[in-house]
């Protein structure tokens, strides 16, 4: 279960590295981003206060709340931290000041997502191999490992791409075995990856090289997004050339499945109380009732899913807030009709009371650092 989700990245950033982009929001309601400028903080009531300050060189392009929400976790390049994109990247766990800042691992490839554990004990990340896995090309790496930097388990040939289950005991992942040779799908599975390094098999999938994953608050269930999926025993099919991506729920006891009411998914995210999914439906974000996997309502048209552009794209993914409220990205024009920017925006799980935050989070970060 994603609490809420990662740090904001914003426009500035949007092409650094393979990360994502996405808030994290606490249990207090205080939403963590980062930005050119470095690492913030903002509270429900918009009050925008300084985490860290990029270096010279330096870029921020993730972070996120620990569960407690007494901790950041972010992840830096540049500024002596070697080269964005290139290996080198640190991730830098402090407090939620920014106090007490340490270097837990330094990558030595290209690191795409990193993630605290469940009880703030350890932290995963999904690190670009150096060499060809199973595949026969270089895929993520999946490494759990302690706060003082030692491996507890490793598992290559995933994306980048995992969630933890709930009590800490492990992550789901997906695992690619074999790519096909239309395209950059990849035969696979979706697997629990414990922390002692054992693999359990949960379904069988075919999906590209970054299936999204979330796992639900009671760790029973799982959601994912591919192209085909079966169960482990059952013979997965090549999926067709016409065939599109879907949104799938399965039982991580016994591989059960069942696709869901989403067309042209990108994410899936369980809801705090774990009865309601947030997906896209195509450029919608709706609500889907768990249980049936309908659409129970659409709380908002025309969001970004990504940031476009030709190879520099980053994926644009949305949070659930403590209070059941959702935050979402949008495309916006800011100067004429083709002058776009990103906002983030809240709305509640009801669809009502939407807001725009991204001028409040704009706001404050020009009073703490201005003429950025």
């Amino acid at each position: 279960m994603r609490r809420g989700l990662w740090a904001v990245g914003l426009l500035a950033l949007a092409g650094a590295g393979c990360f994502p982009i996405s808030p994290d929001v606490n249990k207090k309601g205080e939403v963590l981003f980062c930005r050119e400028e470095g690492v913030f903080a903002m509270t429900a009531g918009g009050k925008v206060s300084l985490v860290h300050k990029n270096g010279e060189g330096e870029s921020v392009v993730w972070c996120r709340w620990s569960p407690d929400g007494t901790k950041v976790l972010y992840v830096s390049g540049g500024g002596g931290g070697g080269p964005m994109g290139g290996g080198g990247e640190k991730v830098v766990v402090a407090g939620a000041d920014g106090s007490g800042a340490r270097t837990v691992y330094t990558a030595g490839s290209n690191l795409g997502y990193a993630l605290w554990s469940p009880k703030g004990d350890a932290i995963s990340v999904g690190e670009m191999s150096q060499k060809a896995g199973a595949t026969g090309q270089n895929m993520p790496v999946i490494t759990v490992r302690d706060l003082d930097g030692k491996g507890l388990a490793t598992l290559a040939d995933t994306g980048y791409l995992h969630d933890w289950l709930p009590d800490g005991s492990g992550v789901v992942v997906f695992r690619a075995l074999k790519k096909l040779e239309d395209g950059n799908h990849y035969l696979g599975a979706v697997m629990v990856l414990n922390r002692a390094g054992g693999v359990r098999p949960v379904v069988k999938a075919c999906g590209d090289q970054n299936v999204w994953l979330d796992v639900s608050p009671d760790g029973a269930r799982a959601l994912f997004t591919a192209l085909s999926a079966v169960g482990p025993k059952a013979e997965l099919p090549l999926p067709g050339e016409d065939a599109e991506s879907g949104l799938y729920l399965v039982a991580l006891a016994d591989g059960k499945l069942r696709k869901l009411s989403a067309e042209d998914p990108e994410f899936g995210l369980f809801s705090p109380d774990g009865r309601h999914i947030l997906a896209n439906n195509e450029d919608d974000l709706v609500l889907l009732d768990a249980a049936t996997g309908k659409v129970a309502r659409t709380l908002a048209s025309e969001i970004a899913t990504s940031t476009g552009g030709m190879g520099d794209s980053a994926q644009l993914y949305p949070a659930w807030g403590p209070d059941g409220s959702v935050y979402y990205w949008r495309q916006a024009a800011v100067h004429g009709k083709n002058g776009t920017a990103l906002r983030l925006m809240r709305v509640k799980a009801d669809g009502t009371g939407r807001r725009n935050v991204q001028v409040l989070m704009d706001v404050g970060v020009e009073k703490l650092v201005p003429g950025q």
